[in-house]
Formats: structure tokens, C-alpha cells, sequence
């Protein structure tokens, strides 16, 4: 297992409470820092490896799906361990994972859109070695057609505030979890729910529940 965490402009104390929460469970697993169009040197020590783009930040509608590609790519890159585990800052370890990992395709928590497609959340999301290189290979996720409104949503909403003092209420965000049910679809990677994952969004935070070993948004 290597575990990702992608990092923007969150508190430290909220990162480091997130790793030392996985550390507590799985002290020898490797942590993967990868930063969108930020500088954080006060973190690098904290990882076992840090990735840094400086010049943009790739979660904006511009970017599409190369967000997702460039992490699954630094995944591929390290060649530490399978299956990768992506979570966001604000997520927790509860206690040790026993479910077993699938054997192929994507998995974590399921939701639905438009009451019948499953997605999965990406707030807490793994990924088999054969999917991140059959997404990688195939470069699906920097076609254009992700680049647009479709998958997006606004950055602003009554549960998220921002991180910058410059950011506008028109900023839109992609939205990775469509973009990746997307490319899934037409790569024919299954999309597995797993039980010991509990991802939502941010307005659903979570409470300690130990029927889960991983949980997101979690209330620190």
C-alpha cells in the first residue's frame, strides 16, 4: 500500500493530525505529498517523497483531468507498492484496514448521480495497479472534452470557504469523480464500493465511527 495525499493551501496542524493518524496504524507505510500550484517546504518533512507544481493550479476547470493523471503517474513512477491509496488532508485512520483489497479496477464509496450511476468519492479512493497504468497509458484523462463546464462545479458553496484571499466566487473546480467515472466507463475499469472506506462531501463531516477504518471528512 502507498498512500497520496494531495495538498493545496490547508492548515499544517490538519495535515499533520491526517498523517500521524496513518502512521499510529501503518508506521513503516511510505506518504506521497503532492502539491497543486503551491510551495510548501515546512511539509517536506513530513513525507517520504514531495512533487510540487508550481506554476498552476490544476484542479481549476483548465486543467480537466491531469490533476488525476499526474498523481496516478507519480504512482506508476515510484513503483513502491499496490494499491495506491488517494486521500484529501481532512481524512483520518481510524484502525487497521482487514477488508481485502480488489484485485482490479478502482473502489472506495459509491454514490450516486442522477439516482442511478455509481461514482466514487475521491476524497478516500484506491486504485490497483493495472487501472492507474491502463488510465496513465491510455492519457483518457487530458482530453479536452474534460477541460469543460460539464465537469466542473462552483469553488464556492454555503459548506466551503476558501484558502486564498484572491480567489473569486466564478471560480469553477473540476470535478475529478466525474471525470474519473467517466474514463472508467470507457475503459471498461470496474468501480468497486468498499466497505471499510467512508468518503462524503464536505458538508457531511464525520464523527469517529470505528465500524470504518478510513473516514472523510473527518472531524478533527
Amino acid at each position: 500500500m502507498l498512500i497520496l495525499i494531495n495538498i493545496y493551501k490547508e492548515p499544517k496542524d490538519l495535515i499533520v493530525d491526517c498523517i500521524q493518524s496513518i502512521k499510529r496504524i501503518y508506521p513503516q507505510v511510505k506518504i506521497v505529498g503532492v502539491y497543486d500550484g503551491v510551495i510548501r517546504p515546512e511539509l517536506n518533512e513530513l513525507f517520504d517523497y514531495n512533487f510540487e507544481e508550481k506554476n498552476s493550479k490544476l484542479y481549476k476547470n483548465k486543467g480537466g483531468g491531469y490533476w488525476t493523471h499526474r498523481y496516478l503517474k507519480i504512482y506508476l513512477r515510484l513503483r513502491i507498492a499496490e494499491p495506491l491509496i488517494k486521500i484529501d488532508p481532512d481524512t483520518k485512520f481510524l484502525r487497521p484496514i482487514h477488508q481485502t483489497f480488489p484485485t482490479d479496477g478502482i473502489f472506495g464509496t459509491t454514490w450516486k448521480l442522477f439516482g442511478n450511476i455509481d461514482l466514487i468519492h475521491g476524497g478516500c479512493i484506491g486504485y490497483t495497479n493495472s487501472a492507474a497504468k491502463l488510465l496513465v497509458q491510455s492519457n483518457i484523462l487530458l482530453e479536452d472534452n474534460y477541460k469543460t463546464e460539464r465537469f466542473t462545479y462552483p469553488r464556492f458553496t454555503n459548506y466551503r470557504k476558501s484558502y486564498d484571499s484572491d480567489d473569486v466566487e466564478t471560480d469553477l473546480l473540476t470535478c475529478q469523480d466525474k471525470i474519473l467515472f467517466s474514463s472508467a466507463l470507457r475503459l471498461k475499469i470496474p468501480l468497486h464500493h468498499f466497505d471499510e472506506f467512508s468518503s462524503w462531501g464536505l458538508k457531511n463531516k464525520h464523527n469517529v465511527d470505528y465500524s470504518k477504518a478510513v473516514i472523510h471528512p473527518a472531524v478533527y
